[in-house]
């Protein structure tokens, strides 16, 4: 654990734990509450999204979003809408930053 801190999505203090400059994951009451990836570090989607992927090979995989503009598409839990995963696009529509957990 690198810090250990207040957050405001969570009741009491969350752990912090960076494995690399490019991922991060966020612990409270020992579950992971929110998980970033920055770079194409091999840590992808469950369907095999990475950080490098177009914003086309999103759609093709989740379809249309919840939520978009036209630097991210954001796709909402089925069962809570206060989750998600959020993709981050650059300029030439590929992802740079993936992140999944609470948005709220």
């Amino acid at each position: 654990v690198d810090t250990t801190d207040s957050h405001p999505l969570c009741r009491g203090f969350v752990d912090t734990s960076d494995h690399s400059t490019s991922f991060k994951v966020i612990f409270s009451n020992c579950s992971a509450v929110f998980i970033s990836s920055t770079a194409n570090n091999g840590l992808g989607t469950p369907s095999g999204i990475y950080v490098g992927n177009s914003k086309q090979s999103v759609i093709d995989t989740y379809g249309e979003p919840d939520n978009k503009t036209r630097n991210y598409y954001y796709y909402k839990d089925e069962d809570n809408n206060n989750l998600g995963m959020k993709f981050i696009f650059n300029s030439r529509e590929k992802i740079t930053a993936i992140y999944v957990g609470s948005f709220e």
